[in-house]
């Protein structure tokens, strides 16, 4: 019987009805229920999977794994979702127990989860035939001679193995992990002297995007490191760079390459950075997470796993990852700020501000710990509090320069909006003497004047340059439409904030202003559909009223 075209439909939607009802209920991870049935499972499992929660996905792919184990399709699921979930000892786990199932051998999940047993076991030799055997093991051939340089029994056949590196014709990050790796493998082999040079090479010729060369190099000069000549040299120019707290404190438990696993563990990690920048965040995460399982204390992962739980919107994931980072970590102190800076994002201030007084207790004369609880404050509309901190932040520089704009711009900013305008015109000005072509400070400063009425013609100039400089700002765009409006040029007004609202259709500020813009018009209906659109996306309080007074009056 050939089914038609109608019942088809009707399936089509009830099943996406069935998808989205169930979907909420399995995102919570105590609901047990759908570990009653097998397609239950398979479809929970599939779900979330879809919302990136990995843990729950594992569960249910594991029931369904074990109510179909010689499903192939399902194993692979249930291990890679393990995998995903940081759970590489459960995916070991399953993967022995379900191993006598033939068809395994061709799956390339199963066999790198083989390969990282043999590296954690340190069955070096099995792992390397493993993977001669199978190169499609690692997602990647480039990075493939590292991996057997790590994993070769000498020196020499370690060198003839990363010299088949294709670092040449590949760009500088390609470079920049042959050199680091030929490095560590000099040091492991104890030549520290050639390795020290090799990572002196490549420090030499530029640091900024050398960090990881740097902290390997630090630790293998280990005397008289404030007075070497690279290290104080980036001191020097980057008094205010993160990394020099770790330069001078005494860290005891950062990674350290002390076994070929440790080298295999960096390799790994060097893959997850490829993958992310090629927004391949699911396979990112997972060598993340096998790189960790290598050695717990590779805290750089961490960091990298929190980039991507950001990128797919998992932010209290992210955070959850870089709590694994301790603060003497050389990263600890940017992971803190990330924390921080997440937990702002989501309205978490008392989280964010005990995150920053943690880096205020260790060290205090810091900008970044001042700055940033100058940002809390102002986000809480704590503006006196936000300006004491910002204050202290601009104490601590020895000279204003370029690079210091933000302060005086942020503290600008709190002025503002505690009503002490003669100062925050003085700092966005002086703001833009430091730093004349920052589009920020250009368009506040433009749009502070057009709302108190003055300096109308320098502040639409402004607010043009700042369009230049950022042509796609739907923020920039509505200041020029109502600089517009405050000119009572009311048609372009029009034009200019149906732009900003197209750019950035839901922000109750933008609405607001193209409804005034419509009415000034004469489009009276159009006028109040704005506002009452408006409305939708939650204005604050004093707004709110102000437009429900405009619905009932008009302007």
């Amino acid at each position: 019987m050939i089914l038609n075209k109608n019942f088809y439909k009707t399936i089509f939607f009830f099943t996406l009805v069935f998808f989205f009802v169930i979907a909420k209920k399995i995102n919570a991870a105590e609901n047990l229920h759908y570990l009653s049935s097998y397609y239950g499972s398979l479809l929970a499992g599939q779900i979330a999977k879809y919302n990136n929660e990995n843990k729950i996905a594992s569960k249910y792919y594991r029931f369904a794994n074990q109510k179909n184990p010689k499903n192939n399709d399902i194993l692979e699921l249930s291990l890679m979702s393990s995998i995903l979930s940081g759970d590489i000892k459960l995916a070991l786990e399953d993967l022995e127990k379900y191993d006598k199932n033939l068809s395994i051998k061709s799956s390339n999940i199963s066999q790198l989860l083989k390969f990282i047993k043999y590296i954690k076991n340190e069955n070096y030799k099995k792992a390397l035939n493993l993977l001669n055997q199978n190169e499609e093991i690692i997602i990647t051939s480039k990075v493939q001679p590292i991996i057997k340089a790590w994993l070769a029994d000498s020196f020499s056949n370690a060198k003839s193995e990363i010299d088949q590196f294709e670092y040449k014709s590949d760009g500088l990050v390609m470079s920049d992990i042959y050199f680091m790796h030929l490095a560590l493998i000099n040091n492991f082999y104890k030549d520290k002297q050639n390795a020290i040079n090799i990572l002196e090479k490549t420090l030499n010729s530029g640091i900024d995007n050398r960090l990881r060369h740097m902290f390997f190099y630090r630790n293998l000069i280990e005397d008289n490191i404030e007075e070497n000549k690279i290290i104080k040299s980036f001191v020097n120019k980057n008094p205010s760079h993160s990394f020099n707290i770790y330069v001078n404190k005494e860290n005891l438990n950062d990674f350290k390459i002390s076994s070929k696993k440790d080298g295999i563990s960096e390799s790994l990690f060097n893959i997850a950075e490829a993958l992310y920048s090629q927004r391949m965040y699911d396979l990112s995460i997972a060598y993340c997470y096998l790189s960790l399982y290598l050695n717990k204390n590779n805290f750089i992962n961490y960091y990298l796993l929190s980039q991507n739980f950001i990128m797919l919107q998992k932010a209290e994931n992210a955070i959850s990852v870089l709590q694994n980072i301790p603060l003497n970590s050389y990263l600890g102190w940017n992971s803190f700020l990330k924390i921080a800076d997440i937990n702002l994002n989501l309205n978490n201030y008392s989280k964010a501000e005990n995150f920053i007084l943690q880096l205020k207790k260790y060290s205090s004369n810091r900008v970044d710990v001042h700055y940033k609880l100058g940002e809390i404050y102002h986000n809480k509309k704590d503006y006196d509090k936000a300006v004491k901190a910002f204050n202290e932040a601009i104490s601590l520089l020895k000279i204003s320069s370029e690079e210091n704009w933000y302060l005086y711009y942020s503290r600008g900013m709190s002025y503002e909006r505690s009503n002490q305008w003669e100062k925050a015109e003085k700092d966005f000005l002086y703001a833009l003497e430091l730093s004349p072509q920052q589009p920020l400070v250009l368009n506040y400063l433009g749009y502070t004047w057009i709302d108190y009425g003055i300096n109308l013609k320098k502040a639409e100039n402004f607010i043009r340059e700042a369009i230049k400089l950022r042509p796609k700002d739907g923020y920039f765009i509505d200041s020029l439409g109502w600089a517009y409006y405050r000119q009572g040029k009311y048609d372009l007004a029009v034009l200019e904030l149906e732009k900003a609202v197209g750019l950035i259709p839901n922000d109750p500020v933008i609405n607001d202003h193209l409804g005034d813009a419509l009415f000034r018009a004469g489009y009276y209906n159009e006028a109040r559909y704005q506002w009452n659109r408006a409305l939708l996306y939650e204005p604050e309080k004093e707004l709110k009223e102000n437009i429900k007074f405009k619905l009932k009056k008009g302007l």
